[in-house]
């Protein structure tokens, strides 16, 4: 059975230096941060907007990085957008290519960083939405306050129950087991054991393994 793993921003005093956040890009074009208002402010209007959120989206983006001289593989952004994982780097955008990622799991808009010369990308991972989760196998836990496990039937049931709930068990179906990069609705980013070795025999900076805490997911597949 393959294996997946989360990741986070690297908090590597060596590659982050003096500074508590990690390696940021802000998007400085106008046009990104006004497509997002109109397209994605929330996730109603996200997934009115989503059959056409990434081919629409503004061109020729520009951003700069924050308090740091230069750029490394695996970074953050800044401002926050729905499906918007992470500003990667040329190496990480051909590890993908390399193991042929589809654009079904993963979109990369290129974004030219100011006082940087080489190519840097929007990774964008797509969600697999709720509706497809096998809810019989699947567990939420409050974002907010108490830890205690709920299950939901279906997902009307969840999504129009109030509060916030974040998957901590996403059962899918068996056809997402080829996937090497998977995002399902509120929950976090799965990357496989393939990305997780090329990044470690290419040496991509900027990232780690998550290893614990309360944002800890369990991924399974319907039939295993």
């Amino acid at each position: 059975m393959k294996k997946y793993y989360q990741l986070e921003f690297t908090l590597d005093p060596k590659i982050r230096g003096r500074y508590e956040m990690p390696h940021t890009v802000e998007i400085t074009s106008k046009e990104f941060r006004a497509y997002k208002i109109s397209h994605a402010m929330n996730m109603r209007m996200f997934l009115e907007n989503e059959a056409t959120f990434y081919k629409d989206m503004p061109k020729d983006l520009t951003g700069k990085l924050l308090k740091r001289k230069s750029c490394i593989d695996f970074m953050t952004n800044s401002p926050f957008c729905l499906t918007l994982i992470a500003v990667v780097s040329e190496k990480v955008k051909r590890i993908f290519d390399n193991l042929g990622v589809s654009e079904a799991e993963c979109i990369f808009k290129k974004i030219t960083i100011k006082k940087e010369e080489g190519n840097y990308y929007l990774m964008f991972v797509p969600f697999i939405h709720g509706t497809e989760f096998i809810y019989s196998e699947t567990e939420f836990i409050p974002i907010f306050g108490e830890t205690e496990v709920k299950h939901f039937k279906d997902y009307e049931e969840y999504f129009n129950t109030p509060g916030y709930y974040t998957v901590k068990k996403v059962t899918l179906p068996e056809k997402y087991a080829s996937y090497k990069i998977l995002h399902p609705q509120a929950a976090d980013v799965f990357y496989s054991e393939d990305i997780i070795k090329a990044f470690e025999e290419e040496k991509v900076e900027g990232y780690d393994i998550k290893t614990g805490g309360k944002y800890l997911l369990e991924l399974c597949f319907d039939n295993e």
